[in-house]
C-alpha cells in the first residue's frame, strides 16, 4: 500500500450527505470513483495495479470497486459515507475461491492495519 493524498469529497456526495435520511447504497457512487481514480492515480490502493471507472463487456460492471478503510461492516451510517473511509479497488478475482482472490476480496471485513492516508505509515 502505498500514501494516497485525498482531495475534497465530490460536490454531490456533501450535497447527498445533507439530506435526512442519507445511507451509502443511494448516493452517486460514480462521481465517487471518479474522484477516488484521480486521487490514485487510477491504481488499486492495494496491488497498484492500473483501474478505471469504463464498463467492462461483461455486463457493464467497473473495473473497479469503492473499498472502506474501516470494514463497512463495522461502520454506521455516516462513517460509510465519510469520503476518507473509501478507497478505490480493483476487482480482486471476486468471484474466485477464496485462495484465488485479492485485494478487498481477500480482506473481507478485516480490520486494515495501516491507513493509507496516514503518510508517516506507509
Amino acid at each position: 500500500m502505498r500514501y494516497i493524498e485525498k482531495h475534497a469529497e465530490p460536490k454531490s456526495l456533501a450535497e447527498y450527505k445533507k439530506q435526512k435520511n442519507a445511507y451509502y447504497d443511494g448516493c452517486n457512487k460514480a462521481d465517487i470513483r471518479r474522484r477516488l481514480l484521480e486521487d490514485q492515480g487510477y491504481l488499486c490502493a492495494y496491488c497498484m495495479r492500473r483501474i478505471s471507472d469504463e464498463s467492462s463487456v461483461d455486463g457493464g460492471v467497473p473495473p473497479m470497486k469503492i473499498e472502506h478503510w474501516f470494514p463497512e461492516s463495522q461502520c454506521l451510517e455516516f462513517q460509510k459515507l465519510d469520503f476518507r473511509n473509501m478507497l478505490g479497488v480493483c476487482m480482486g478475482n471476486a468471484g474466485q475461491p477464496y485462495s484465488c482472490t485479492t485485494c478487498d476480496s481477500h480482506r473481507k471485513d478485516k480490520m486494515l492495519t495501516i491507513n493509507p492516508l496516514d503518510k508517516n505509515l506507509v
